[in-house]
């Protein structure tokens, strides 16, 4: 399986109101730093139909074909279920959480 994982998703933000879910379940991994922290989150499979292998892949489309205000449809696997979901993208904040 190649994918982005939703480790946490900030309330608020165009990935919360898309519905995306971060991982809601302590993961077990003697690995942490490695490994998520958490298990259970969404995994982004692609974005308009562009595959992703990890968050990088993402932000790079995000960059360099789209603009705040466009709306993106993400295949996403959750829970062994294959969904898709719409985000509709703003202008990135310069730190989240202020």
């Amino acid at each position: 399986l190649r994918g982005a994982y939703v480790n946490e998703v900030n309330r608020g933000t165009p990935a919360a109101k898309a519905g995306l879910r971060g991982g809601d379940q302590r993961s077990p991994t003697k690995y942490l730093g490695i490994c998520p922290e958490t298990i259970g989150g969404d995994v982004i499979l692609a974005i308009n139909d562009q595959a992703v292998s990890s968050f990088d892949d993402i932000l790079v489309y995000l960059e360099y074909y789209t603009s705040p205000g466009d709306v993106v449809t993400l295949d996403v696997l959750r829970k062994g279920e294959a969904i898709t979901l719409e985000m509709t993208l703003a202008a990135r904040p310069e730190r989240l959480n202020e």
